[in-house]
């Protein structure tokens, strides 16, 4: 694998903090679980621990390169003495992934989002002065 990283980043300047911090401000605190992104030649993985939901509180959304995870326990499902568990995080992705095979998998607390890559050419081209 090339890059690893833990925190609540994607790829380091892929993530935007701001809108994170915005949304706690005015929603308050909800869980902040780590995250870990690995990275080969063929994909990203982003895994996300977030322990105490269930695969049916998690919805994933993706809007140009903008994917949303948000994960709301229904209060029905929280104990008296237990407070509403929510989550929420924003990756801004990067341009090589192929978003029509974004495939993801919740399974005992942890979400792994597998990000396929596209292969880009890059070539070199020369640009003359006048």
């Amino acid at each position: 694998m090339k890059k690893q990283e833990r925190g609540n980043h994607f790829l380091g300047g892929f993530a935007n903090e701001n809108i994170i911090k915005e949304y706690y401000a005015e929603k308050g605190a909800g869980l902040k679980p780590g995250t870990l992104l690995s990275e080969n030649e063929d994909r990203y993985k982003l895994e996300i621990g977030i322990p105490f939901l269930n695969k049916k509180d998690i919805k994933l959304d993706l809007i140009g390169n903008k994917l949303t995870v948000v994960g709301n326990k229904p209060a029905e499902d929280i104990q008296q003495d237990v407070p509403q568990k929510k989550y929420i995080e924003v990756f801004f992705l990067p341009e090589d992934v192929k978003k029509n095979e974004i495939h993801a998998r919740f399974e005992d607390g942890l979400l792994t989002i597998s990000l396929p890559k596209k292969k880009i050419e890059r070539v070199l081209q020369s640009i003359r002065l006048t």
